[in-house]
């Protein structure tokens, strides 16, 4: 099993929420706190079964440079706003 760390990416794989990106906050057994900054800010975060989650482990370079200093909601925002363009540049 993959180590999770803070600030990671995963995309959840089950629930109302399916295909949404999350940044990882922490870990709780074999759940993974998450949070969006919108619906799920980083003082409530959403409480997710790992397995019902994929981890994104490759990040492009400016969402990993983004991914280190997020912690408050506007910071998670940014970092999720990043993953996204960088992601549909790739598929462009």
């Amino acid at each position: 099993m993959r180590e999770i760390k803070i600030t990671m990416l995963c995309r959840s794989l089950a629930g109302h929420d399916k295909g949404k990106v999350f940044a990882v906050l922490g870990e709780e057994g074999e759940y993974l706190l998450i949070a969006d900054g919108r619906g799920r800010s980083a003082e409530r975060p959403k409480r997710k079964k790992r397995k019902h989650v994929q981890i994104i482990v490759h990040l492009p370079e400016a969402a990993a440079e983004a991914a280190a200093a997020a912690e408050q909601d506007a910071d998670i925002r940014k970092l999720l706003k990043v993953y996204k363009q960088e992601n549909d540049n790739r598929r462009s």
